[in-house]
This record gives structure tokens, C-alpha cells and sequence, in this order.
């Protein structure tokens, strides 16, 4: 089985990386990583320990939207003739409102965007042998006074796109999944309650994307699901209540 992804350094992918490892046991999962940084992309390799005929590496910086079409599709016409299952996980989320450095604003739209467009509007018709199409999105394409609002249309534009997929396959393969993430608690404890009600691990995120590629559908998803938003809810009300009552 061949897994292509893009932003292969993530949290996100790597967590993937790790899990669809532990279900190939015969060791048959082939990888195309790619990421923006060849260091990053080394260094994943030796985490990852994985052997020379199970990988290859392409480095491309998204942000700078002058990718080589011709090289992308050498490099991933190996894994497109096989089963595969492609990811797209680069992300760049813009941080204030109203305050774009142009080049910042440039680099939010290409990852976010452009360059998607570009490599799967170039790739259409090798999509024979892909099973899933699988983006990440986010929550924040239907949170109106989201300050990522730049981050936001860019990656609704995507869905909109894939949703045009969809029809165009016929909700046949490739299935396109489309991933509406909350928040990422990997790194810092989200400090405002609607931050924790709606953030997880890119463990578990992984997980939940690894289930639903098993399943033959094309579908828009949410991440946290019902259950765990009810789950995190039951346990952030004490707590927000005990604050409010000794302040």
C-alpha cells in the first residue's frame, strides 16, 4: 500500500505515520513524504525508522508557490500506479486581524490554497489507483469572527474544490474525506473554554482519520466528534463554575 503526504512533518502525520505502521505488520506500507525542510524530512525518516526501499523524500516550500509540477509527478508516479491513499496536512494559520504583512498574507494563501490547487489540478487524471483523498481543514471556516480569517477562506476554498470532486467522481474513488479540525492541544493547555471544548491530541486526530479512511465514503467530518465534545463538556463545566464562584 502506498501512503503519499504532503506536510509529512506534522503532528498530525507523523502520529498517522506511526499508526498505519503498527497495522502493516507484513511491512508492505510504502511512503512518499513530503515537507518543506530535507533536514526535517531526514530526521522524520530516522524517528520513523524506516528502511531505504520503503520511502522517498521530496522537499518543497509550499509558501513560495513556484513548485516544479514536472519534478512532483516524477517523484509520485511511482506510488499513483499502485493502491494509495493520499493526505494533505500543510498548514499555515494566520495570527491577528487586520495586521498582514503582505509576504505573511502571500505565504497564508499559497500553503492554505495555491499550491494545493496547483499540484491536484495537475495530478486529476492519475487518480486511477487513490482510494481516499484526505484534507485537513478547520473549524474556523464556520466561526464568523474567527481572526484566521484569511487561514479560514483559504481552507474552505479547498473544500469547496473537493466537494467538486466528489461529483466529478461521482462519490466513487477516489473518496474524498475532508477533516474540520478544532484545536491542537500538543504543544500548550488552550486557556479559553471554548479552545478546550473543542481541542485534541493530533494523536487521537490521527486515529479518527486512520478509521474513517477504512470506510468507503465521501464525506465532510468534524474532529472533536458529539461524543467527545459532550465528554469535555461534563468535565469543563466544574472546573469553569469553581473558577466563576471564587472570584
Amino acid at each position: 500500500m502506498n501512503y503519499i503526504i504532503f506536510g509529512a512533518t506534522s503532528g498530525i502525520a507523523i502520529e498517522l505515520i506511526n499508526l498505519i505502521k503498527k497495522k502493516d505488520k507484513n511491512r508492505k506500507a510504502h511512503f512518499f513524504l513530503s515537507s518543506r525542510s530535507k533536514k526535517n524530512l531526514n530526521r522524520l525518516v530516522s524517528k520513523l525508522n524506516l528502511s531505504n526501499d520503503q520511502y522517498d523524500l521530496l522537499a518543497i516550500d509550499l509558501a513560495k508557490n513556484k513548485i516544479d509540477l514536472e519534478i512532483v509527478k516524477k517523484k509520485i508516479s511511482k506510488y499513483l500506479k499502485d493502491k494509495n491513499y493520499i493526505y494533505y496536512f500543510p498548514s499555515k494559520p494566520s495570527l491577528t486581524e487586520g495586521k498582514y504583512n503582505p509576504r505573511n498574507l502571500d505565504k497564508i494563501l499559497n500553503v492554505n490554497f495555491n499550491s494545493f490547487i496547483k499540484i491536484f489540478n495537475y495530478l486529476i487524471n492519475d487518480f486511477s489507483k487513490t482510494q481516499v483523498i484526505t484534507h485537513i481543514s478547520t473549524i474556523s471556516c464556520i466561526r464568523p469572527k474567527s481572526k484566521n480569517y484569511i487561514y479560514a477562506a483559504s481552507k474552505f476554498g479547498i473544500e469547496n474544490y473537493l466537494m467538486s470532486l466528489m461529483h466529478y467522481y461521482k462519490f466513487q474513488k477516489p473518496y474524498i474525506q475532508i477533516f474540520r479540525i478544532g484545536f491542537i492541544n500538543d504543544l500548550n493547555e488552550p486557556k479559553t473554554f471554548v479552545k478546550k471544548l473543542l481541542s485534541s491530541s493530533s494523536k487521537f486526530i490521527a486515529k479518527y482519520i486512520y478509521e474513517k479512511n477504512q470506510k468507503p465514503i465521501s464525506k465532510l467530518f468534524y474532529y472533536p466528534k458529539i461524543s467527545i465534545l459532550l465528554k469535555n463538556f461534563i468535565l469543563l463545566i466544574p472546573r469553569f463554575l469553581y473558577k466563576r464562584i471564587n472570584y
